[in-house]
């Protein structure tokens, strides 16, 4: 049975609380904002989650994750979205999940 977008806005939420990610949520554009804090250098990068309808039913998860300094980032951005994409993954019952071809 394929996720509510309110539903995984819940457990994209729940995971960014475990990930210890500063965080708020735009109830007007619907997305949640992220601030990640590396922890040697202190470097701020911005994470946005947006979740979509999908079609014909359940949801999208969109993750977009952007250094707010330096012009490399060691793939750090890349880390953020795939901690964040496996995490989701890991607490969606696999029967919701869809994968596309």
């Amino acid at each position: 049975m394929p996720l509510h977008r309110v539903h995984l806005q819940r457990i994209a939420r729940a995971v960014v609380e475990r990930l210890r990610w500063e965080s708020t949520l735009d109830h007007e554009k619907k997305e949640i904002k992220a601030v990640v804090t590396s922890k040697l250098w202190k470097f701020k990068d911005d994470v946005t989650i947006q979740i979509q309808p999908a079609q014909p039913s359940g949801s999208t998860l969109f993750v977009r994750s952007a250094s707010r300094t330096g012009k490399g980032d060691l793939g750090a951005n890349t880390r953020h979205v795939m901690d964040l994409i496996q995490m989701v993954d890991d607490t969606v019952p696999k029967e919701a999940l869809v994968k596309e071809n």
